[in-house]
């Protein structure tokens, strides 16, 4: 068996259709916009960064008119390829995966049919996977097809929540 694993943010289309599985995350979208324009306020403007603040952000995230085009259309094409290829897809949540990492690891060990032990993936899985780790080995996952402005630190804060406060000031 020869294993593959890379992180997109591509839609379906653009995909391999191969024999390949995949794991969709999904999340609040309040903390998704919160995140993303935290995330584009980061990153360099010739790459599709944003310059402004989060009200105008949200109305254009809100249209679609921002670098990758309407949230809700992404989701809406990802949600229609995971119920056409049920086997293909499993479907995880940010929020369950910060409530119970273990338990959704778990999940996920299943659904690759890689035959790990509860502790294997509690021992050796499960702290490479938490923010703090990720955090402190930030170098590892941040992107390197776009720039981003100085000290920018790819794992943010990986809470619940946050968007949320952020769009009660909004209004």
């Amino acid at each position: 068996i020869e294993y593959r694993i890379f992180n997109t943010h591509l839609l379906p289309s653009m995909i391999p259709r191969e024999e390949a599985k995949y794991i969709y995350v999904v999340r609040n979208p309040k903390d998704v916009v919160c995140s993303f324009f935290h995330h584009l306020k980061a990153q360099h403007p010739d790459d599709g960064g944003f310059e402004g603040p989060f009200e105008e952000f949200y109305e254009k995230w809100i249209r679609g008119d921002i670098a990758f085009g309407k949230w809700t259309s992404h989701i809406k094409q990802w949600l229609e390829f995971c119920g056409s290829s049920l086997k293909q897809v499993l479907v995880v949540s940010f929020e369950a995966m910060k409530a119970n990492l273990s338990q959704e690891m778990c999940r996920i060990s299943k659904y690759l049919e890689l035959d790990l032990s509860d502790e294997i993936i509690e021992e050796r899985c499960v702290p490479k996977c938490t923010f703090k780790y990720m955090k402190e080995h930030d170098h590892c996952f941040s992107p390197k097809t776009v720039r981003f402005k100085k000290d920018f630190k790819f794992i943010r804060k990986g809470q619940v929540g946050n968007g949320k406060a952020m769009l009660s000031k909004k209004n």
